[in-house]
């Protein structure tokens, strides 16, 4: 159990106590402090903070080299897809050694192939669909490179596999309120990175996505549904619509 403090005192129980009883305060005045926890349960109705050490959720796989994590679940790209239909060249600049994304979408029927330098003078191609490294600094100068490429036209459109908290960051406000900024696609799995499946994903995913054809940012969602599959859904439910007209 963790330790209990009165609402009108700080986290510190040395902190004075201000000339005010609880029966006299008409709200709880809401204090934290910067401490190894993760969660702090608030309870108004007793007054008190109930605190609690929780460790944070930790994976339990060595980090890989240049973290070379290919999309090896289909899925991610199936959402992708299900919001979007290129019919022209999509590249991943993110492949230096393969692309589960380029994959998939030669898979599905679309024109793909990878690039091994991010940072290479121009692209030639319709769409960059990419699942970046997550390396602190680089994955921004990544992404501000491809923005660039739709700003000067090089491409249409831009889709970037990130976790659902990246946009959060104050430092990445320009990116997400550039005029191209066209939304996210929300995806409602946690996509594998690995071939084990002793344990499941902890993290969350979205596409977020930058296009000349951007207007005000919108929110998709996806259950990563095969193209072939969704297409089979749609005109089984059509037709069972048509024999109840």
């Amino acid at each position: 159990p963790g330790k209990c403090f009165p609402y009108w005192q700080s986290a510190n129980p040395d902190a004075p106590t201000p000339n005010a009883s609880p029966a006299t305060v008409s709200s709880p005045r809401i204090r934290t402090r910067r401490a190894p926890f993760k969660d702090i349960l608030i309870t108004p109705a007793v007054g008190c903070f109930l605190m609690a050490k929780v460790p944070f959720v930790h994976s339990n796989f060595a980090r890989v080299p240049n973290d070379f994590y290919p999309t090896i679940d289909s899925r991610c790209v199936y959402g992708f897809l299900e919001h979007f239909t290129p019919d022209g060249l999509c590249v991943d600049v993110c492949a230096p050694e393969g692309s589960g994304i380029v994959d998939t979408l030669k898979e599905c029927g679309h024109n793909a192939a990878g690039i091994p330098d991010a940072f290479i003078e121009r692209v030639t191609a319709q769409w960059i669909v990419t699942n970046p490294p997550y390396k602190r600094g680089l994955v921004d100068e990544i992404i501000n490179r491809q923005i660039k490429r739709v700003e000067n036209g090089e491409v249409f459109g831009l889709a970037v596999l990130l976790r659902s908290n990246f946009d959060f960051a104050k430092g990445r406000q320009a990116m997400f309120e550039n005029p191209l900024y066209f939304g996210q696609i929300k995806l409602r799995f946690r996509p594998w990175w690995s071939e084990s499946r002793e344990a499941q994903p902890i993290h969350n995913y979205v596409w977020q996505v930058w296009s000349m054809s951007a207007s005000r940012p919108v929110v998709l969602f996806s259950n990563g549904t095969h193209p072939t599959k969704r297409a089979a859904d749609w005109l089984d439910s059509s037709e069972k619509l048509a024999s109840l007209a």
